[in-house]
């Protein structure tokens, strides 16, 4: 399940120690190459912590938090414990049962943290492990007329840096080099995927049915994959189409294939309200704390301005249009952002 950590003794490209601020357990240590390149010491991260064969790990994507972002998720995570205890009669120190109900709470929180203070076409500063603007790419070739999976599956074989994992599913592979670094900024965060050997894994290629599938998570490595598969395969295959995710649909992708927990028991509508009822507490506080895209004034004080009227508007749009796309069925998607603008002054703006 997920939940929220603070990172110590880490050791870069090995492992680091994971101590749980939402649970009352022991810290654990966890086998990571990637993360811990970047990660310091007393970093908080968002993250799901799997053991396998008695050696833990993390499974999924990582998300980090500011330590203001922590403190609200506690302090939030501590409110929804406290109304789902009156609700379901839930043991107040058993928090596992809300954290397997909560899973998807934490993208949101995290996105609040991230990107609730952010000015519309501004992301975290996360980068690939080239250096490269994170954007996910998933590149579909249709096999060409005739053309049978058999000798696509040779042809990948027998590729340099093509590793198979299964029949159908390789991990293509990059030399390990010290001549570039991922080149993240004061508080930003590289996203880095490894072999357990730490080779850093250029791509992921998938043969499903009639179609080979390429992952990549950016442009440059989208561009390069191309004309590589071009080269293996030749004629073998057809144009390619493409599609690409913003780095907020990936974490809203990677917590819906994450692992089904038993689910907690209240109803969906009395999550609905529990959730909303957080998030108003959490947008209320907001309102009131200065935000760095908005010249580090507080929304209220701008929205006061002739000038800074259009900006809050701007900033709120988009915080409702990422709420709105956090996923169906997922409380936030349906929470009703119209007592904002109504508190700012400024509900004549939004059309």
């Amino acid at each position: 399940m997920m939940s929220l950590y603070e990172v110590s003794e880490v050791v870069p490209g090995q492992s680091m120690t994971l101590r749980d601020l939402l649970r009352d357990v022991a810290p654990v240590t966890v086998r990571e190459h990637g993360a811990t390149q970047t990660l310091v010491n007393w970093d908080k991260i968002a993250a799901r912590v799997v053991d396998v064969n008695g050696r833990h790990g993390i499974s999924g994507a990582l998300l980090p938090f500011s330590a203001d972002g922590a403190l609200q998720l506690i302090d939030a995570f501590g409110r929804l414990a406290d109304d789902a205890k009156d609700t379901s009669e839930l043991n107040q120190t058993d928090r596992d049962a809300i954290l397997r109900a909560s899973g998807p709470m934490f993208t949101n929180m995290w996105l609040l943290d991230c990107l609730g203070k952010a000015m519309p076409g501004t992301m975290p500063d996360m980068v690939n492990a080239d250096g490269d603007d994170l954007v996910f790419h998933r590149i579909v070739f249709p096999l060409a007329k005739g053309v049978i999976g058999k000798s696509v599956v040779r042809r990948l074989n027998a590729a340099q840096w093509l590793e198979p994992a299964s029949d159908t599913f390789w991990n293509w592979l990059v030399p390990v080099t010290k001549e570039r670094k991922p080149r993240t900024a004061k508080g930003g965060q590289a996203f880095v995927t490894t072999m357990e050997d730490g080779t850093p894994v250029f791509a992921n290629v998938e043969l499903a049915g009639r179609k080979l599938i390429v992952e990549v998570n950016s442009a440059a490595r989208a561009e390069k994959a191309i004309a590589q598969m071009g080269e293996w395969l030749g004629d073998c295959v057809s144009t390619p189409m493409t599609e690409i995710r913003t780095l907020a649909q990936f974490m809203a992708d990677d917590a819906a294939r994450a692992p089904q927990e038993e689910p907690l028991d209240i109803p969906p509508d009395e999550m609905e309200r529990i959730v909303h009822d957080m998030l108003t507490r959490e947008y209320t506080k907001t309102l009131d704390e200065a935000v760095p895209a908005l010249g580090n004034k507080t929304p209220r004080a701008l929205a006061r301005t002739k000038a800074g009227r259009a900006k809050v508007a701007d900033w709120l749009k988009y915080i409702e249009n990422g709420a709105a796309k956090s996923g169906v069925g997922e409380p936030m998607a349906t929470y009703d952002f119209t007592w904002m603008w109504q508190e700012l002054g400024i509900i004549g703006l939004r059309r």
